[in-house]
């Protein structure tokens, strides 16, 4: 029975935080309605949204590249290419035999492929 209950108690405590989270974002956003965000995102200038696109894009070459030195510090360097890729969880599922991650998941922001 504790074995059952240890192999499940993390799964469960996940969705449950999952539940939680989606609780949370649905009373925080239940005063809006989609169509007054849409309206909203379409008298935006075109500059604003240019820098929000812009500060994503920066954003992410941020984390990558703390990704990338994580990795060379760790003595294991991969290829900028292979830091900034998608996760396992998100590439087709013909391409997740080739992940060491078990199961396939986000490994140092990239799989580390078998032979790299």
């Amino acid at each position: 029975m504790k074995v059952l209950f240890a192999r499940l108690a993390g799964p469960l405590i996940g969705l449950m935080l999952f539940a939680g989270a989606l609780w949370v974002l649905h009373q925080a956003l239940a005063e809006y309605r989609y169509q007054d965000v849409v309206a909203y995102l379409r008298h935006l200038p075109s500059s604003q949204l240019f820098a929000a696109l812009l500060g994503t894009a920066l954003s992410y070459l941020v984390t990558t590249g703390y990704d990338w030195l994580a990795l060379r510090y760790v003595r294991r360097p991969l290829p900028w290419s292979k830091v900034a890729s998608p996760p396992c969880s998100v590439m087709p599922s013909a391409t997740r035999s080739d992940c060491r991650c078990s199961p396939p998941a986000r490994c140092a922001s990239a799989c580390i492929r078998v032979g790299a």
